[in-house]
């Protein structure tokens, strides 16, 4: 029965593309977790949306899945938090220290991390001081697209199935009834 379920969701994202319901499209593919759109993941990173980026990304995966999993997130979030940094909201920069990071908080990145707060500009740090965000952001999604490739609970998942176009629009025609012949009683 789910092989059906997951057929019948593949045959409706595929509508939902064609039809340009995207909002609704990638909702389902994170409700549903049967198609990971990377390229959705990428356009979201590369723009900083990063409450859509986490939200999308835990359709598929949790942070404590494995490995790749807790590399994943780490990144966003210390991308997220050097990002705040930047801005010098210290206040936001230490809930997202606290908030999201705090789950690796023992370990020698994390450590690393906390003493960022005590600059007043992230460039005086040695491994900062070309930092250009667009660039950061870039750097860092080619690496988060490696470990998503390589993520074994996305295997599957990266690309949808190759459908005929406009397949669910051909079942539900063939579906139809034929049109009635209205014959009249009277000659």
């Amino acid at each position: 029965m789910s092989d059906l379920r997951r057929d019948l969701v593949l045959i409706v994202l595929q509508f939902l593309e064609e039809e340009k319901l995207l909002d609704s499209m990638h909702r389902l593919e994170k409700e549903t977790g049967y198609i990971f759109n990377l390229q959705y993941f990428k356009e979201k990173f590369i723009a900083g949306e990063w409450d859509e980026v986490e939200s999308y990304l835990r359709g598929f995966i949790n942070v404590n899945d494995n490995d790749y999993t807790r590399d994943t997130f780490f990144q966003i979030w210390k991308v997220k938090y050097i990002e705040a940094l930047e801005r010098k909201d210290k206040t936001m920069a230490l809930h997202i220290l606290r908030q999201d990071l705090g789950v690796f908080s023992d370990t020698k990145q994390y450590k690393e991390l906390t003493q960022l707060l005590t600059l007043q500009n992230i460039m005086e740090h040695e491994e900062l001081s070309q930092y250009e965000r667009k660039a950061h952001r870039k750097v860092t999604l080619d690496y988060l697209e490696t470990q998503i490739q390589e993520n074994p609970l996305l295997h599957g998942k990266l690309a949808p199935p190759s459908l005929a176009p406009a397949t669910l629009r051909t079942l539900a025609r063939r579906t139809q009834p034929a049109p009635s012949q209205n014959h009249s009683l009277e000659s």
